[in-house]
């Protein structure tokens, strides 16, 4: 195996505006491009793509009564890891929180984040369009979103919180998805 490659790219920045005391708001991008990534794919993957994958699938001689130029019965199939494909990530992250301090009934903190995940995409063979999985059931959810608000005056204190899940398809990206 040959080690795996990445490039990534990550830039936020903060806003803190004076004209509104105590908001603070962050966006962060993020890209991640891999290349040999180091995959474990399942015998049917070699299966179905046995001439990508020479000396990964052995045979044994014709069977007696086969056509000539039939291949053989399978004896065995080489599925140890192997450097095949490249993959790609691009997000977004932003998060706001608010203070609100010492007002008459306490202190309140409201805060948010949120996670935009625009494609993680996956090139299995050389020469095969990317397949991005964000939004299927074998990737990431498009959205998450976490938001709240914590309350606190002397000694007591309470907090809300609640998540939010975006949807995404049962199905897998691929058909022939491994």
């Amino acid at each position: 195996l040959r080690p795996e490659k990445s490039n990534s790219f990550s830039a936020g920045v903060v806003l803190t505006p004076r004209f509104v005391s105590g908001l603070r708001i962050s966006v962060d991008l993020t890209s991640i491009r891999k290349s040999d990534e180091v995959l474990n794919l399942p015998i049917f993957f070699y299966l179905a793509n046995e001439a990508s994958f020479p000396g990964r699938i052995i045979r044994g001689p014709n069977l007696p009564g086969d056509a000539p130029g039939t291949p053989g019965p399978i004896t065995a199939v080489d599925t140890s890891a192997i450097n095949l494909s490249k993959s790609r990530l691009r997000a977004v992250d932003i998060q706001a929180d608010y203070d609100i301090k010492d007002t008459g009934f306490g202190s309140l903190h409201f805060y948010g984040i949120a996670t935009h995940t625009s494609e993680l995409s996956l090139t299995a063979l050389p020469g095969q369009p990317a397949v991005n999985r964000a939004g299927f059931s074998d990737g990431p959810l498009k959205w998450r979103a976490n938001v709240g608000v914590d309350w606190k005056k002397g000694s007591w204190s309470a907090g809300w919180n609640t998540q939010f899940y975006g949807s995404y398809r049962v199905c897998k990206s691929v058909l022939t998805a491994f």
